[in-house]
């Protein structure tokens, strides 16, 4: 039974009601309300619904209750959340660049000499994590490594205090994908959030810059991971258990730099998420090395589309070298493309 049916059916031995008139009053077959009663059919259309849901005298919760249960059915679960989360995503797009976080006290442990310093509260943890990033932001060049979840605002939170207090911070995040289009027994396509999650990041003022590789989220939380997360600084690091609520605060040399070498392995075998160009300097030589693949001849033409179709192809022999290697098939691509983008602008227009 879908899950439609299965509140159906709720409904009916709940409020007592006869098939055969609630067949009637939807004005439909007999036989076919006791195939969506039983799972085997779907309503045709959400008039159907609601005139089930007037028949049923439902109240407006459990009206909004059906209704989901019926979207959910007819266009299946995963499709269903995502775009509920996709829609999220694109109503609150300003609110998602533009969060207005207030300012977090800063909190301080209690001083100690061990250079390592277990931690078994969320609480503590939690304190660890903003004293690090408080004394972070004080230095002159700070590096930042990262090994966290991007599923919630709290990651946001975290890198508050270096937002306008260091202009010169460097932020290597490293997160982990989900590799299943299934959402999450939260309901929620993980990708989204965690992208929606670091889009403040991205334009926080210092150099923020997140990779990624694959996994089955759900698969992840289901396994023994002694401390998976990790806060990682020049001289302190944070072990962080996944549920939060254990951790290790070290400044030993030695693990500090067996940390710092195991993150630069990993960062070389994750892949960018999104790539943050601050001048056209690094713009240029970024390009540089996407298309340079140091064999070949290679050319990267960017232009606004609209104006196109005003390279004719006069225009195109008269201004172009004719000592730029491959000449002639640059110019051919070049007119075809002109003559396809004036074909569409003129449809367009007419």
């Amino acid at each position: 039974m879908s899950e439609f049916s299965q509140l159906l059916t709720e409904y009916i031995h709940r409020k007592d009601i006869r098939i055969y008139s609630l067949a009637e009053y939807c004005g439909i077959d007999r036989s076919l309300m006791y195939k969506i009663i039983h799972g085997k059919r779907m309503p045709s259309s959400a008039g159907i619904v609601d005139k089930i849901t007037e028949f049923l005298q439902l109240t407006p919760a459990e009206h909004k209750e059906f209704l989901t249960a019926f979207r959910i059915s007819a266009d299946g679960r995963d499709n269903y959340y995502r775009r509920q989360d996709i829609m999220e995503f694109l109503d609150h797009f300003r609110d998602i660049i533009e969060p207005g976080f207030s300012s977090i006290p800063p909190l301080q442990l209690s001083s100690s000499d061990s250079p390592n310093i277990p931690l078994s509260t969320f609480s503590e943890v939690r304190q660890a994590a903003y004293t690090i990033l408080e004394r972070l932001a004080d230095e002159d060049s700070p590096r930042l490594c990262l090994m966290l979840p991007p599923k919630s605002r709290s990651i946001s939170r975290l890198l508050n205090p270096l937002v306008g207090r260091n202009g010169h911070a460097s932020v290597d995040h490293i997160m982990c994908l989900n590799n299943s289009e299934k959402v999450t027994r939260e309901n929620q396509n993980y990708n989204l959030h965690c992208l929606k999650n670091i889009l403040p990041l991205c334009i926080g003022g210092y150099n923020y810059q997140p990779y990624y590789y694959y996994d089955n989220i759900d698969s992840r939380l289901d396994s023994f991971q002694l401390f998976p997360y990790l806060i990682l600084t020049d001289s302190r690091a944070l072990l962080i258990s996944d549920d939060f609520g254990k951790g290790l605060l070290t400044r030993q040399p030695d693990f500090l730099q067996l940390l710092q070498d195991m993150f630069s392995d990993y960062l070389t075998r994750s892949r960018p998420l999104l790539r943050t160009i601050t001048n056209v300097a690094k713009q240029l030589q970024y390009v540089r090395g996407f298309i340079d693949y140091g064999f070949g001849t290679e050319y990267f033409f960017q232009m606004i589309p609209c104006m196109t179709h005003l390279l004719t192809q006069n225009f195109l022999e008269k201004y172009l070298s004719p000592d730029l290697p491959e000449n002639l098939n640059f110019l051919s691509f070049l007119t075809l493309n002109a003559n396809c983008s004036h074909h569409l602008s003129s449809s367009g227009s007419s």
